[in-house]
């Protein structure tokens, strides 16, 4: 057993509601950004991964980046996963067709399912470049939303490197003008210190409205004990395992899960 999975979202009621909330806001053409915040372990990535599925199961486009620690040099790489996994289930040549050749030079110099014709490419200014192929990848977003809406999610997203810092600054402050899109950001409270470079995106975000942050907090007790009786087929929880299961996990329900996964191997 890898771990003692939870069948169920539990105690992130309100937080989920929050976000397709914002899913609906984005679909109406106000294009949502949303910063889910929190210790390692304590529910970001289920909590997204719900979202997923609800948005799929309502036929919204999704795509998902994610960013390692090992990943960390590696310029673009939650916007290129994110990205080409789209492009595998779609059409692409329609999409090329769409979006026009100037377009798809622009994107052939990150994505390689776009054929870079160098020759065809005007470099100018190297901030001109870059703002050439930062609008070209909003203009790919804008068009896979126009139809279905857009979920992009971005995962642990304190690893990005600098470029990908700025190509989502970018994207976040264009999305409120008639973007069927939600961006949701996801990151390790604990990894992020006063001179982490992701931080003064985030409280510039905050301060100028841009982004909704959502922190998530450990569960309480009851949450506990609702994670252990859903494990276990709906098994009653007593009180003394109830505290004492919270006091050795402190809330942080990844630690429970292997916690549990522990106990049962050991029999």
């Amino acid at each position: 057993m890898d771990r003692a999975l939870c069948p169920v979202l539990i105690g992130r009621e309100r937080e989920l509601s929050r976000l397709e909330d914002a899913l609906l806001d984005a679909h109406r053409g106000n294009g949502q950004v949303v910063v889910l915040a929190g210790d390692a372990g304590v529910g970001k990535t289920r909590l997204a991964m719900e979202l997923q599925e609800r948005a799929r199961r309502a036929g919204t486009a999704v795509m998902v980046g994610t960013t390692s620690e090992s990943d960390v040099a590696l310029p673009y790489l939650p916007f290129i996963e994110a990205i080409g996994n789209y492009l595998a289930g779609a059409d692409l040549e329609r999409i090329k067709l769409d979006l026009g050749p100037a377009t798809c030079r622009q994107l052939g110099q990150l994505l390689p399912q776009f054929e870079l014709q160098t020759s065809l490419i005007d470099p100018g200014e190297p901030a001109q470049a870059k703002l050439r192929l930062y609008e070209a990848i909003l203009v790919l977003f804008r068009y896979a939303a126009e139809r279905r809406g857009l979920l992009l999610v971005l995962e642990d997203f304190h690893w990005a490197d600098a470029s990908s810092r700025e190509l989502l600054e970018y994207i976040a402050r264009r999305l409120r003008r008639r973007t069927r899109m939600l961006l949701l950001v996801t990151y390790r409270s604990d990894e992020l210190n006063r001179r982490h470079p992701f931080l003064p995106l985030i409280q510039g975000w905050q301060r100028t409205g841009v982004a909704e942050l959502i922190q998530l907090e450990p569960l309480p007790a009851s949450g506990i004990a609702s994670m252990v009786s859903a494990i276990f087929e709906n098994a009653p929880v007593e009180a003394d395992l109830r505290d004492f299961l919270h006091e050795r996990t402190e809330g942080n329900p990844f630690v429970l899960e292997e916690l549990l996964k522990a106990a049962l191997d050991r029999g």
